[in-house]
């Protein structure tokens, strides 16, 4: 698919012949059992991940059903399959009503999309349904940010900055978007744009996940980014360094790789902390319920001054994913 000139279709015709073949559940089995096992470079994860994305697609297009799709979804590959399975729903339950402006019934829908909390049997499932909204809203909006970011604002507090991130996710790397709808909303002679055009409310999310970009613009070279980090506003500087650290994990699968590309980032003010910090977060995201020996290996490697906090976040993480307190313990 990478070698032909529409990708994305190509994807999509390849998530359909798979679900001809086999369940979602033993598709997403054998790709965690890849991801696991076979070291990945950044180009595999992505290749991954926009997969998962046509997969959770394809798959709402044939079971119409959210919780159906969900059931058999997993975090293989970032988790990809939750946000296609909105993407497809918002896109053919609610395009017609954003076309024709009908903003208070696809305000409607945002709010009742991902349910209640106790529906799911992990936390990070829901937030993976809270996050997979901000991603739904960019592919039906065709990528239009500051409306995007509106419709997240409909969704409780607690929630809304999961929904700011996968609008700026997308808005950085889109995973299904491709070239047929390049960003608006990227300058290359402003790297720090949009984040630095919004409202104040959006930018811990926009600074955290404009690292991405970060990342991209500076070929992952983690010292160049770093210093595009320095340059953000000094109360979210933190937010992007935590962004920063957790990229690398869809980079580099050796823990100290990963904490050799944290240290680039000076230990004033807890920034090198934070990126520690947001390695567990982003470990987290990309394995899910399995991610423990992989944030394990990671804080065993790091020194002992960001110890504390690199295991203080893998308590903080693991409630996503417990299902029980004993299952926590």
């Amino acid at each position: 698919c990478q070698r032909t000139d529409d990708a994305n279709a190509c994807y999509r015709r390849l998530a359909s012949s798979l679900l001809d073949s086999s369940t979602l559940a033993d598709i997403l089995d054998a790709i965690h059992g890849m991801e696991s096992y076979i070291p990945a470079s950044q180009d595999d994860y992505f290749v991954c991940h926009k997969l998962t994305h046509y997969l959770g697609q394809e798959s709402y297009m044939r079971m119409q059903s959210i919780p159906a799709v969900y059931e058999q979804c997993s975090m293989a590959c970032g988790g990809g399959c939750y946000h296609g399975t909105l993407e497809s729903f918002l896109d053919t339950q609610y395009r017609d009503a954003y076309l024709s402006q009908d903003m208070q019934t696809l305000k409607e829908a945002v709010v009742r999309i991902c349910g209640l909390p106790e529906d799911y049997a992990m936390r990070g499932t829901y937030h993976q349904c809270m996050h997979g909204i901000g991603h739904a809203l960019m592919f039906i909006t065709n990528g239009e940010v500051p409306q995007s970011l509106s419709f997240c604002d409909f969704l409780p507090a607690e929630y809304q900055r999961l929904c700011y991130a996968g609008v700026f996710m997308e808005n950085v790397g889109s995973a299904t978007g491709g070239n047929a709808h390049p960003s608006a909303y990227i300058k290359e002679d402003d790297p720090l744009f949009p984040c630095n055009a919004l409202e104040e409310k959006y930018l811990q999310a926009c600074y955290t996940t404009q690292s991405i970009h970060f990342a991209l613009i500076s070929n992952r070279n983690w010292e160049k980014a770093a210093d595009l980090c320095y340059q953000a506003p000094d109360p979210y500087r933190l937010d992007c360094f935590l962004g920063l650290g957790g990229i690398q994990v869809y980079d580099i699968q050796d823990p100290v790789r990963i904490k050799e590309g944290c240290a680039f980032i000076t230990p004033d003010r807890g920034y090198r902390n934070e990126c520690i910090k947001g390695v567990i977060l982003y470990i987290s995201s990309r394995y899910g319920d399995s991610a423990l020996s992989h944030m394990k290996n990671f804080c065993a490697e790091v020194d002992d001054e960001n110890k504390e906090g690199c295991y203080r976040q893998i308590g903080k993480t693991l409630t996503l994913w417990a299902r029980t307190e004993s299952d926590l313990e």
